[in-house]
């Protein structure tokens, strides 16, 4: 009997996926949402239970903010399609992992807020969500079939689409959808703009909207406290009382505008 015990315990503590519960109000499908659709038991994850399903790529996930995932496989249509939702603690999260997840865009379909479609992969970020809805056979019909899957999950999440104006004003949806990062960390960078590791080397606390042009990056960075702001400032050996609304030139061309509080936009020339 001690052993038994011994071994519900291990199972338990190793996985968080077996005996979690739905989280309220989670966006996943049902027969009725679907009709025809048959489903696999969900499987959640909440925490650090996720590097049960994604062990070497959790980190990241967590490093944005991470709340919860549901994967679920659904056969729909003759098809088979992995998808996972995931919640992040906030909508610059979600939109985070969206913006370093994507990759060779074929499309990108009019569902709110951001999406991603190659013939295997439709990706969308809409308010706290990440969904990714993969497909074996990358056939049209596949990729129609997805994008049903991905309007059904969508038409669930309530709340307003994140709005980016504070980070670039006047910086258009669709730039932000082809070509935006956002990074929160080392992992971000890494996944997002490798290039960018040293501009950051060191620096936490802080929220990062880059665009990269042919000629030109914008960088946008709130920073979480003073003294984050004041560290990245001296990364760069630049006077923070310089920093203003009027801007300041460094030294290597970067033109560095304070927008507010803990707040700064840059914009360098290559």
């Amino acid at each position: 009997m001690h052993r038994v015990i011994i071994c519900l315990l291990a199972i338990l503590s190793c996985s968080g996926a077996l005996f979690s519960q739905l989280p309220e109000h989670f966006p996943v499908l049902t027969g009725e949402d679907l009709p025809g659709a048959s489903f696999s038991p969900n499987r959640i994850f909440a925490g650090t239970a996720l590097y049960g399903y994604i062990n070497g790529g959790a980190d990241l996930y967590l490093e944005y903010g991470f709340n919860s995932a549901v994967v679920s496989e659904i056969n729909y249509r003759g098809g088979n399609y992995k998808t996972t939702i995931y919640k992040m603690d906030d909508q610059e999260a979600a939109f985070g992992i969206f913006s370093v997840s994507r990759y060779k865009c074929i499309s990108t379909p009019v569902i709110p807020d951001y999406t991603c479609q190659t013939r295997y992969h439709l990706q969308i970020c809409r308010g706290q969500y990440y969904i990714s809805i993969i497909n074996a056979i990358g056939s049209e019909e596949d990729m129609d079939a997805s994008l049903e899957i991905g309007k059904v999950i969508t038409g669930k999440i309530e709340g307003s689409e994140i709005d980016f104006a504070e980070f670039l004003p006047g910086t258009s949806k669709e730039e932000l959808q082809e070509s935006g990062f956002l990074v929160r960390g080392r992992l971000g960078i890494v996944n997002g703009l490798p290039d960018l590791e040293d501009y950051f080397k060191g620096i936490k606390g802080y929220t990062a909207v880059i665009i990269p042009h042919d000629d030109k990056m914008l960088v946008s960075v709130k920073f979480i406290n003073p003294d984050a702001y004041r560290q990245f400032a001296a990364l760069h050996n630049w006077d923070i009382e310089e920093i203003t609304e009027a801007g300041l030139v460094s030294k290597s061309g970067e033109r560095v505008k304070k927008i507010s509080e803990n707040r700064i936009l840059i914009a360098s020339e290559y």
